[in-house]
């Protein structure tokens, strides 16, 4: 009811600047376009709440900074002998690489077990994700919601520190965490809140095994390096290449027309800028993640054609289709 309430009052306030010759693109705080019962984004407890998880992450990849190199050089004895630790390493990447790793795993872990419930009626039906008015959220969500907003915002800013100070030049993943802080600050302030999450899971989710591949890079650990490379591929194609427009991208196109209902006294220019102001991003981030998925695949097959025959390269091709197919089919299962 109260989110109804708010839901009246956020088009009175739309209305009403439209009627006076202005145009508000953004509701008077803490409406939003998307009325979510009880939310109420920059609030004292949350903004306490981002800058604690804030510190804690800054203090924590401070803390792995100075632990990966003693337990790389361990694992790197115990795999490959004691002279393997005395070479040269990157070991600022490696702690970089175990915080990221750290990080996604853990979030992942949490949605897994804390609200799986939710993801569920999500992927059963996506449109919910966009309805104009939706119910308060649950603490475990907003938890999870406040801890994505400090975890991208700390990448973000170690990312651009790293690239600022030259020790890394990947300007794609740089937009990459532009894009995707972008998304998540205007998803919370804007009520799309589900959205938000949906979108930080399966990235986090399928960044794992990249995390993978980078550590077993770094560690020259190659049964690690062979499994997170296939285990990228699958995930890859079926969350990020698949489900990441088919939950997302494609329900913000076929199920907001109750937006143009709404809204219906905003121009058509105006309701088109406030679609870019959402697609755009999402686009940004699904054509990065295409371009970063021809990449891997273009290097696992040169890899695996190098050391296996063109015979047992089509046949890991083949399986490796078999299984994003099964997967892609449980995935619309979920949906069902």
């Amino acid at each position: 009811m109260a989110a109804a309430v708010k839901a009246s009052t956020a088009v009175s306030e739309f209305h009403r600047a439209h009627a006076a010759g202005g145009f508000a693109f953004v509701p008077p705080y803490p409406l939003g376009h998307c009325q979510v019962d009880e939310h109420a984004p920059w609030s004292p407890e949350s903004v306490r709440l981002f800058g604690g998880i804030f510190v804690a992450l800054g203090v924590l990849r401070g803390c792995i900074h100075l632990l990966a190199p003693v337990a790389g050089r361990a694992v790197g004895r115990r795999l490959h002998g004691k002279g393997w630790a005395a070479e040269p390493r990157d070991w600022r990447r490696l702690s970089d690489v175990s915080h990221c790793t750290l990080l996604h795993v853990a979030a992942s872990l949490y949605f897994a077990i804390a609200l799986r419930r939710e993801l569920a009626e999500w992927a059963s039906d996506p449109r919910q994700l966009w309805a104009v008015v939706q119910p308060a959220l649950s603490p475990a969500l907003r938890l999870y919601y406040v801890f994505q907003l400090a975890s991208t915002a700390e990448m973000s800013v170690a990312m651009a520190r790293s690239l600022a100070s030259g020790r890394a030049k990947d300007g794609p993943m740089l937009v990459h965490h532009a894009a995707t802080l972008f998304v998540v600050i205007a998803a919370w302030r804007l009520g799309f809140v589900r959205v938000g999450a949906l979108v930080v899971l399966l990235f986090d989710a399928t960044d794992v095994p990249i995390d993978g591949i980078r550590l077993g890079q770094l560690m020259q650990a190659f049964p690690l390096l062979g499994a997170s490379a296939a285990a990228a591929v699958v995930s890859w194609l079926v969350v990020r290449f698949y489900a990441f427009p088919r939950f997302v991208i494609l329900p913000a196109l076929t199920a907001t027309d109750a937006y143009w209902a709404t809204y219906a006294f905003v121009p058509p220019r105006h309701m088109l800028a406030g679609y870019a102001l959402y697609l755009v991003p999402l686009a940004v981030l699904w054509l990065l993640n295409l371009r970063w998925l021809l990449q891997l695949t273009s290097k696992l097959r040169s890899a695996v054609r190098q050391a296996a025959s063109p015979t047992l390269l089509h046949a890991g091709t083949l399986a490796l289709g078999l299984v994003v197919l099964a997967a892609v089919a449980y995935v619309e299962t979920l949906a069902a």
